[in-house]
C-alpha cells in the first residue's frame, strides 16, 4: 500500500515496491504529472535501478571471474521496501538477503528518502556497503512524466539550460551503449531542443560526463513544466516510447554496458566503488512548475 505525502503545493505516494514514487499530484494545476503506468505503454512510474543501470551484455556480469545473471536495471525496483520512520518526508529501506546474494554477491543496505519543499520533490539514495569487500554498483532514476492534458510530446521542448549542442550516444539491439557512435543534439538560442514526431526513433538519449546540473520539460511557449535537478550526476538518460504520452529524465550515477562489452564489473565504465562499512548519499530534486 502507498504511503501519503503532502504539503500545500503538491501530493505524492510511495509505495514499498521498489520504493518506487507512484503518484505526483500538482494541487495548484490541479493535474497529475507523474506517468499513470498504463500497460498498453510502459506499467511503470518512477523505478528505482539498482545494483545496475540499463543492461548489462546479455543480461551478465562478472565479479572475481564468476558470472552473474541480471536484469535490466537490477533488482530493486521489483523488491519489497521496508518503510521506516524519519522526522519529516518518507523513507524506506532495501538490505541484502540470501536471494539478493545469489545475483549480487554484496552485502548493502538501500535507503530512498522522499521529501516535499513547496513544489519540489526531494529524492535522496543512501547506499551503504555492510560487507567486508569493496562493493561495486551503480544506481540511477527513472521517473516518468505525463505530458499536460491535450498534449503530446511533439509540442514539447526538451531543455538544458546553460548548456550549447551536447553530445550524446544511443543504444544497440542488445540493450547497451553505442558509445563509439557519438552524435550531436543541436539546441537552440535558449539551450532547448523541439521534440519532433521521429524524435525517439532510436530509443534512448544518453549524455556522457556533460554536467547536466538541470534538465527540463517545457511547454510550447517555452515556459517551465517539470524541472530535474542533478547536479553531480555524471550520467543523464532521456527517454519515451513512440507515440507514448510521457517523458522520461533520468539522473544516474553509473549507466549500461558498453555493447559488447565482457569484462570485469570492477573495469565497466562508470561503475561506483564502495569501501566495506562505508556509505555514499545523492539526491535530485523534482520540480513542478
Amino acid at each position: 500500500m502507498a504511503r501519503v505525502l503532502e504539503n500545500e503545493r503538491l501530493l505524492i505516494e510511495v509505495e514499498e515496491r521498489g520504493s518506487q514514487l507512484v503518484r505526483i499530484y500538482d494541487k495548484k494545476n490541479d493535474r497529475e504529472v507523474l506517468w499513470n503506468a498504463d500497460p498498453a505503454f510502459w506499467p511503470k512510474h518512477s523505478p528505482l535501478l539498482f545494483p545496475m543501470i540499463g543492461a548489462s551484455y546479455e543480461k551478465k556480469y562478472r565479479v572475481n571471474g564468476k558470472e552473474y545473471d541480471m536484469p535490466n536495471h537490477g533488482f530493486a525496483w521489483t523488491s519489497d521496501f521496508t518503510f521506516v520512520d524519519v522526522e519529516d518526508g518518507l523513507a524506506a529501506e532495501l538490505a541484502s538477503s540470501a536471494e539478493s546474494k545469489e545475483k549480487y554477491p554484496y552485502d548493502f543496505k538501500v535507503t530512498v528518502g522522499h521529501k516535499l519543499d513547496g513544489n519540489k520533490i526531494i529524492v535522496s539514495w543512501k547506499v551503504e556497503n555492510t560487507g567486508a569487500d569493496e562493493m561495486l554498483y551503480s544506481i540511477g532514476a527513472h521517473p516518468a512524466f505525463m505530458m499536460p492534458e491535450g498534449k503530446k510530446t511533439s509540442d514539447m521542448y526538451l531543455a538544458f539550460p546553460g548548456k550549447s549542442d551536447l553530445p550524446f550516444y544511443r543504444i544497440a539491439k542488445s540493450g547497451c551503449a553505442l558509445k563509439d557512435d557519438v552524435k550531436t543534439l543541436p539546441l537552440d538560442a535558449d539551450s532547448c531542443v523541439k521534440i519532433t514526431e521521429d524524435f525517439w526513433n532510436e530509443d534512448v538519449y544518453i549524455f556522457d560526463h556533460q554536467e547536466l546540473d538541470e534538465v527540463a520539460l517545457y511547454h510550447e511557449d517555452k515556459t517551465p513544466y517539470v524541472i530535474i535537478h542533478s547536479e553531480g550526476f555524471p550520467y543523464f538518460g532521456v527517454w519515451t516510447k513512440p507515440n507514448a504520452p510521457f517523458v522520461c529524465l533520468e539522473p544516474w550515477q553509473g549507466r549500461c554496458d558498453v555493447d559488447g562489452y565482457t569484462g570485469e564489473l570492477k573495469d565497466k565504465d562508470g561503475i561506483r566503488k564502495l569501501e566495506a562499512g562505508k556509505a555514499e548519499e545523492f539526491s535530485y530534486v523534482i520540480e513542478i512548475e
